[in-house]
């Protein structure tokens, strides 16, 4: 696909159905545990959290589109001003493995140098380290440490510079 068709900005409140409904598709389709799923859907999770995000001023939410079509999101904090900490990143199966998350990334990344931002840290479950850790680094992030997380899940948490 040609990146340059895809457009970047950044999501507003008229965007929370569309891009819960993306986060749990992502979900429903990594085969996460019949529990965990069974939760995350029934409790309305995305929606919540995602208006939580929106009443955040440090909470970016970033969205890409083809034409009117929302194929991916990426939600990312500066809580604490100088670090990126990475929320979200999911993209429509149909759009995964031509650029969207990197076109992500790049724009995230932008924003938070701008910001005042200098490092990164996120949490990758296990069904998307290999793809997460390698769109990192190609968007110019230097990784630093992994660490796997005592979360049942088989999880780890990555530190890095932007």
């Amino acid at each position: 696909m040609d990146t340059n068709k895809i457009s970047l900005r950044v999501a507003t409140t008229d965007d929370v159905d569309e891009i819960s409904s993306l986060i749990l598709q992502n979900f429903n389709l990594m085969n996460c545990s019949d529990s965990r799923e069974r939760i995350y859907m029934e409790s309305n999770l995305p929606k919540n959290l995602l208006k939580n995000h929106f009443a955040s001023e440090s909470v970016s939410v970033i969205v890409a589109e083809i034409g009117q079509r929302l194929i991916g999101c990426l939600v990312y904090d500066l809580e604490n001003v100088d670090v990126m900490h990475l929320r979200k990143c999911h993209v429509v199966p149909d759009f995964r493995k031509q650029g969207v998350s990197l076109a992500l990334f790049k724009k995230a990344i932008s924003e938070a140098r701008d910001a005042g931002a200098n490092s990164f840290f996120s949490k990758i479950i296990p069904e998307s380290i290999d793809a997460m850790v390698a769109v990192m680094t190609k968007s110019g992030i230097t990784l630093t440490e992994e660490k796997r997380i005592s979360d049942g899940l088989g999880s780890i948490s990555v530190k890095g510079f932007i």
